[in-house]
């Protein structure tokens, strides 16, 4: 019984299911349409030149993790399931970059408790799983939290210095919300300079010369990037229902289990207020959760809609080290076991309500379009033409070929036609709608309407498939 009480074990045992979790079932969905956009940008068959144009095309942010994926696949083969192996493999080293954060800034086992809030996270466990940048973006942004921490320990150390900057640079890279970190580390900085009369100007120089040339770079890709169609933006401001949840229903599964995480961090950094006003890494922590919030939010008002859980999903590094480090550190043994015993409950029960345990012993229920079966159900039919319906989007054409890329991956057999550039009169063919781009908009152009006719529909989760004929 010892045995399986002693930390190494419970740590091994944590990471195991963590990493099971995020391999299992990995290629269960199809791909959504955010995916295909990164599965045909890393396409290894592209040249730099062709990758580049086609990112900027279509993307909305850095080329930094379709290079990435597109080295990853040039080795292991160009397929769904190896660029989401390149997602679960960056989502299961976050969990040991956590770990050896957490054992950075606490001297007790906080960080077996911080591990198993990682590990079993329905949020991050979803988002090892996609074929985009997220995951990284974590990995990327504990990895910066910790070589700056490392510096911090040990200001003289230039090399320290030299390796975060680089690593906050490409964090920044990753992700255009990798800038909230650096913007709460050059506030941690100003706070540690005005009331500990500590300043360490090598930093405050490298993050003002990253901030200038991310700032550089992210202008040239903003401007350069032309929306050739129509006005795609289709994010909104939050709504007042984020004001009572700030995605904590989003991170951790259900509005029931984020309120109590939330209700407990309130009351653990009001309780340990006094130990987190001394300016150190837990002040830190709680800088990073208020500007992940209050910058984009600004932003969103000032100019676009910006900000979505799966941007800011790195608020979950100092929220869970928050909620660990301060649990450990109550000086109440009762209150203590009572927030570990009850946030380890919820954890583990919510992953019954989900599919991360359902899918072990039944059918897992798909999420995403099913373009597997609407494409089979093409190939069964005597009809093996098919185009494809794109309203919207940044740039449209592009969007189709991303598509058209992924259909073919699936099957050679299938025909495209582009009913917006060809007159197409006396035909019949498939005409294939997403909802996760259309949303209800599945309609055909005007200038078919009246010479069309639906002879078959199908819905395969969010694509609606129709057999149409177009008479004179």
């Amino acid at each position: 019984m010892k045995f399986f009480l002693k930390k190494e074990f419970m740590l091994f045992l944590i990471i195991s299911i963590g990493a099971f979790f995020r391999i299992y079932n990995l290629n269960f969905d199809n791909l959504w349409y955010d995916e295909i956009i990164s599965f045909w940008v890393a396409n290894p068959s592209f040249s730099f030149q062709e990758t580049s144009f086609f990112h900027n095309q279509i993307e909305s942010t850095s080329i930094l993790y379709n290079l990435i994926l597109k080295s990853f696949y040039q080795i292991f083969g160009y397929s769904t399931f190896s660029g989401r192996l390149l997602s679960a493999v960056f989502g299961i080293l976050s969990i040991f970059s956590i770990i050896y954060l957490d054992k950075q800034i606490n001297k007790n086992y906080s960080y077996i408790f911080s591990a198993f809030l990682i590990s079993l996270n329905i949020f991050l466990i979803g988002y090892s799983q996609e074929l985009r940048n997220y995951s990284l973006f974590f990995f990327t942004s504990s990895l910066t939290l910790i070589c700056f921490i490392k510096y911090s320990d040990n200001t003289n150390n230039i090399r320290n210095l030299f390796i975060f900057s680089i690593i906050l640079f490409i964090n920044i890279l990753v992700h255009p919300f990798g800038l909230i970190l650096l913007f709460s580390i050059f506030f941690y900085e100003l706070l540690k300079a005005y009331f500990k009369k500590k300043i360490s100007i090598a930093m405050i120089v490298s993050l003002i010369i990253i901030l200038i040339l991310s700032s550089i770079y992210y202008y040239q890709l903003f401007t350069s990037t032309s929306i050739s169609e129509t006005d795609y933006w289709w994010m909104s401001n939050p709504s007042l229902s984020f004001y009572t949840n700030f995605y904590f229903s989003n991170y951790f599964g259900s509005r029931l289990v984020g309120g109590i995480h939330l209700l407990i961090l309130i009351f653990l950094i009001i309780k340990n207020f006094s130990e987190i006003k001394k300016i150190n890494y837990l002040s830190l922590f709680l800088i990073i959760i208020l500007f992940s919030y209050i910058i984009p939010i600004l932003f969103g008002y000032l100019f676009k809609p910006t900000i979505l859980p799966r941007y800011v999903m790195f608020n979950l590094i100092p929220i869970i080290l928050l909620i660990s480090t301060l649990a450990f550190r109550h000086e109440s043994k009762k209150i203590k076991l009572s927030i570990i015993v009850i946030l380890s409950l919820l954890t583990i029960g919510n992953h019954f309500t989900e599919q991360t345990i359902k899918q072990i012993y039944q059918t897992k229920i798909t999420s995403k379009p099913e373009y597997v079966k609407a494409i089979n159900h093409i190939n069964e039919s005597n009809f093996n033409t098919y185009s494809i319906k794109v309203k919207n989007m940044k740039d449209n054409v592009s969007s189709i070929n991303a598509i058209r890329n992924y259909v073919n991956y699936l099957s050679q057999d299938l025909i495209f036609i582009d009913i917006n550039k060809q007159n197409i009169l006396d035909v019949k063919f498939w005409f294939l709608c997403t909802l996760d781009i259309n949303s209800s908009d599945c309609k055909i152009s005007v200038y078919y309407q009246n010479h069309s006719k639906v002879l078959e529909q199908k819905q395969f989760n969010s694509i609606i498939l129709k057999l149409i004929e177009i008479k004179k």
